[in-house]
């Protein structure tokens, strides 16, 4: 009968501990999902970052890939028909560039380096998001055979 009580009241205490816990409670829903990381950077590199609590980050892959985006639009291969025509809007673009192929030599690489940012973005949202979720302290009741008691488990993701 004493075995039982003890039982019983461990048992509440872990279930208790497990739902009044700040940590246990700041933890549940503060779990980032590797998927939505990725695909908030594939939607715009770098907000996958601001998802796993890296600002930093995230701002500069968004400053780099606007930029480069940026120079994309601008000496995009509808310019390079248009600069040889001589329209005055497309000819102010190469203004500062020797040649035609050096508009296309910046459009290829902006565009490279475009393509890299959003492929890097993608997969370091998502490693960011697992890496996050390892270092949550959780507080759980442990329940195995007549054993009643309460688990703890910390990943400080070092």
């Amino acid at each position: 009968m004493k075995r039982r009580m003890v039982t019983v009241i461990l048992a509440l205490v872990a279930l208790m501990l497990t739902l009044a816990s700040p940590l246990q409670a700041q933890s549940k829903p503060s779990r980032k999902s590797p998927g939505g990381a990725a695909l908030m950077s594939f939607v715009l590199p770098g907000l996958g970052q601001f998802y796993t609590k890296q600002p930093g980050k995230g701002l500069l892959l968004m400053g780099t890939y606007a930029g480069c985006m940026g120079l994309v639009i601008a000496y995009g291969p509808w310019t390079w028909e248009e600069e040889k025509k001589g329209d005055p809007f497309f000819s102010d673009l190469a203004e500062g560039t020797a040649t035609s192929g050096t508009t296309k030599a910046i459009w290829y690489g902006s565009a490279a380096v475009a393509g890299g940012v959003l492929i890097y973005a993608v997969i370091d949202a998502a490693k960011a998001a697992r890496k996050y979720n390892e270092k949550q302290f959780g507080i759980l009741p442990y329940f195995k055979g007549d054993a009643v008691g309460v688990q703890l488990s910390f990943r400080p993701g070092f």
